[in-house]
């Protein structure tokens, strides 16, 4: 949008934004630093502190043992997933607006 022709010079790069609902929060707190930890949900799960409404449903869980799996099984799916933690920061982005981000116990921040 900086450089389209039409609404670029409408836009202030200093003040961008993000903005996202549900999986879309997690991909805003994601470019706004969030670092993307599945082990931390899995801690989540597992604590006595979840409640029902902190546990996955059946479905989530079938793919977590499928995920468990394919990650013996297939090598290129391994080092896909071994990425899940680096940053995907993107420093023109200022602000978020993250609506109902239900994986947001999966990250953690990227600030020292």
């Amino acid at each position: 949008m900086l450089v389209d022709k039409i609404f670029g010079s409408l836009n202030d790069p200093a003040r961008i934004g993000a903005a996202g609902n549900s999986l879309g929060s997690y991909t805003v707190l994601a470019v706004a630093d969030g670092i993307s930890d599945p082990e931390l949900l899995q801690v989540l799960y597992r604590s006595p502190a979840s409640d029902v409404s902190c546990r996955p449903p059946p479905p989530a869980a079938v793919m977590r043992c499928e995920t468990v799996a394919r990650l013996s099984a297939d090598p290129d799916f391994h080092q896909r997933y071994s990425e899940a933690g680096k940053s995907y920061r993107d420093e023109r982005i200022r602000a978020v607006f993250a609506m109902a981000p239900g994986a947001r116990a999966g990250l953690r921040t990227g600030q020292p």
